[in-house]
């Protein structure tokens, strides 16, 4: 039975390089991407940030702005409004990675079973977290090491 160390990192929306929904949907290549990789990237959700705050969000916006007075009390863009806040995160990032650049590396035999392992995480990750709404999820398989990447808002 093969073993992995297993590594797991929680980023901020709000932290400059918390969390990065350009660098992982790769609209952004930073310099430790191989760009004839790319292609073999895993998207299993992408989701605009902002349609996910309606779809989760919508009703009761409508219904609070509804209910108000003042129209400056009315929030027009409730993610906007999250992000522009001190006290909450307007979502979260989760990175998972098995093994490492140096026993794990992208092509390998082992890194093959880390992404068999890494793409079932994934695709059952909502089920486990019915508290979160996972709204983009990609294994980047242009790196060092397969890792998988998970952007969410929790509700």
């Amino acid at each position: 039975m093969e073993r992995f160390s297993i590594s797991v990192t929680l980023g901020k929306a709000s932290n400059p390089h918390g969390a990065n929904l350009a660098h992982n949907n790769r609209d952004f290549i930073a310099r430790n991407i191989r760009r004839d990789q790319m292609q073999n990237n895993i998207f299993f959700k992408q989701q605009d940030v902002r349609e996910a705050y309606s779809e989760l969000f919508g009703a009761a916006i409508d219904d609070y702005n509804s209910k108000q007075k003042q129209p400056c009390r009315r929030i027009k863009d409730y993610y906007s409004h999250i992000a522009s806040g001190k006290r909450e995160e307007p979502f979260y990032e989760v990175i998972v990675q098995l093994g490492d650049c140096k026993d794990t590396p992208c092509g390998s035999q082992r890194a093959e079973i880390a992404q068999k392992i890494l793409a079932e995480y994934a695709e059952k990750f909502q089920e486990r977290n019915k508290n979160l709404h996972v709204f983009n999820s990609v294994m980047h398989l242009d790196e060092a090491s397969p890792q998988r990447t998970a952007a969410s808002i929790s509700w």
